[in-house]
């Protein structure tokens, strides 16, 4: 039973917590900041039980519009399937955001008032994205408030709780990692197209159709790198930090894996290629910067 909760906690979404978090930091340090591995844990911790409790209430979510069906549910099955009962997933789901909480409650003791509008708009977006009131996957927000909240909102406090201080050169480094999240999010609406169409929701995928929604997967995975040189060539970043690009014949690889008519499985698994493919992104973009200040090119 508790391998089936852990499943459902969708561990290999967790890099998309780790990530931002891990960003915003190596920035820090790079900035000649001193390291505090304390707020560093702390902060993780938070991203990933909001990012577990938002997994949990998305499969609740889910459930309970009638999105998730035997068919339909592919990742987390859980419900669906009777494994484990909806009204558990909802109480782990509100125990995880939470804990989140009580978390932040802390890091906004000790480092101040920002943290706490950086912890309020992520709790939201976490609470809100398939329960709540007005639900914003169904109403095909889901990548554009994604791209914020496991972007910039995420990059920003991370920074800030080891410097005590923010600036817009955060926000734009935070937009390669954007996009790679944002393309996680899409790519999950481009596999469940089908069943979306079928329970009447929207997203951006149903609007544009499949092969217009795998092109703009696509330019969504490409405008990480586009941004990245970008920001190099403005002198933003130092030029070290363009080691993503090592993986760009990785992603050219899976494009051309992805295309038409055999392209079933591929897309099946391309939430989780995406979700590895955003980290590897994330953990040489880190590097990269970690680097800055002892290589000269």
């Amino acid at each position: 039973m508790l391998y089936q909760w852990i499943i459902a906690s969708r561990p290999w979404t967790f890099t998309a917590a780790f990530t931002p978090i891990a960003l915003g930091t190596s920035l820090a340090i790079s900035d000649g900041y001193h390291f505090d591995l304390f707020l560093f844990i702390l902060a993780l911790l938070g991203g990933i039980f909001l990012q577990a409790g938002a997994n949990f209430l998305n499969t609740y979510g889910d459930y309970m519009s009638g999105v998730d069906t035997i068919d339909s549910a592919i990742t987390c099955p859980q419900i669906v399937t009777g494994i484990l009962p909806a009204y558990k997933m909802k109480y782990v789901g509100i125990g995880m955001l939470t804990t989140a909480i009580i978390i932040g409650l802390f890091l906004i003791f000790l480092c101040g008032w920002p943290v706490f509008v950086f912890g309020f708009i992520g709790f939201l977006g976490a609470a809100s994205y398939t329960t709540g009131w007005s639900p914003y996957k169904y109403k095909g927000l889901g990548p554009i408030f994604v791209f914020f909240l496991m972007g910039p909102f995420m990059v920003l406090p991370a920074y800030y709780i080891q410097t005590y201080s923010l600036n817009m050169n955060i926000f734009f480094v935070s937009i390669p990692i954007a996009f790679l999240v944002t393309a996680i999010m899409h790519a999950n609406d481009l596999r469940d197209i089908e069943y979306d169409n079928a329970s009447g929701i929207k997203t951006i995928a149903l609007w544009l159709g499949f092969k217009r929604s795998l092109l703009l997967y696509k330019v969504i995975c490409i405008m990480a790198f586009v941004v990245l040189v970008c920001l190099v060539a403005l002198r933003i970043l130092p030029t070290v930090a363009l080691l993503p690009l090592v993986l760009f014949p990785l992603l050219i690889r899976k494009f051309q894996r992805i295309k038409y008519p055999d392209i079933t499985v591929e897309i099946k698994n391309l939430v989780k290629w995406t979700a590895g493919f955003h980290f590897l992104f994330g953990l040489f973009f880190i590097i990269g910067i970690l680097l800055s200040p002892f290589v000269y090119v």
